[in-house]
């Protein structure tokens, strides 16, 4: 398994070197400079490429705090909804190309909760991303939440491929990925979701999933409200 990490880790971070090295080639070409339109087009190539450049580099970091196991938290007060609304905007802006649609409906009350505010955006970006990828053709995501006296739930569901009960069992192992069958637009390290659980875990929440083959999956992550009573009763 760790060989396959490395085999995909290597290929997510050549692709995007490739095109980076490609353009800045271009632009330094002294034959477009005075080419508006080609710089710009060059420029934007850049710039998309090392964003998920970025992307990498941070699922490698998350790969790190799965290695330590216990995560070290900076606990502070958390808004929920306005996490989920930047990462929609963010997918919004990545995927606009593909037809994506995302759905929000945000009714917690309160929203705001005690917690890392950096790895709770991570654990629920992952949440987002594979309900994106795991589609057949154009990705249908609803982002939800609502709330108990304790806690609040956030659900992410898709109209995706869906899962088997077998595979449902091992999805949030280290280095598992589901398999896609003929999708070929699935890449990753198989990190994800074990990074979600390991980041809930140590929110002292819980994380489930109800799924169905061929007609998508469904994930809710419950996060406490107050982290320090929580911790007091796990020890």
């Amino acid at each position: 398994m760790k060989n396959d990490f490395i085999n995909n880790m290597t290929h997510e971070f050549k692709t995007p070197l490739t095109t980076i090295s490609l353009a800045g080639q271009a632009l330094s070409d002294r034959s477009i400079r005075i080419d508006e339109a080609r710089i710009g087009r060059f420029s934007n190539i850049i710039v998309l490429e090392a964003a998920k450049l970025g992307i990498q580099v941070e699922k490698i970091l998350q790969m790190a705090v799965l290695d330590k196991g216990e995560p070290e938290l900076k606990i502070t007060d958390v808004d929920i909804h306005e996490i989920i609304n930047e990462l929609i905007e963010n997918h919004r802006l990545r995927l606009t190309d593909q037809r994506a649609y995302i759905e929000s409906e945000l009714k917690a009350s309160p929203s705001v909760v005690h917690g890392d505010r950096i790895q709770l955006s991570n654990a629920i970006d992952n949440l987002i991303d594979n309900a994106l990828k795991y589609c057949k053709e154009y990705p249908e995501v609803k982002v939800s939440t609502y709330s108990d006296k304790d806690g609040l739930i956030i659900a992410v569901e898709d109209r995706g491929i869906g899962m088997t009960p077998e595979v449902r069992k091992k999805i949030f192992e280290k280095f598992y990925r589901v398999h896609t069958g003929n999708l070929h637009n699935v890449k990753g390290f198989g990190l994800g979701l074990a990074y979600v659980k390991t980041i809930v875990d140590a929110h002292h929440g819980q994380i489930t999933v109800s799924s169905e083959l061929n007609k998508g999956s469904k994930f809710k992550v419950y996060i406490p409200y107050n982290f320090n009573e929580e911790k007091k009763k796990h020890g």
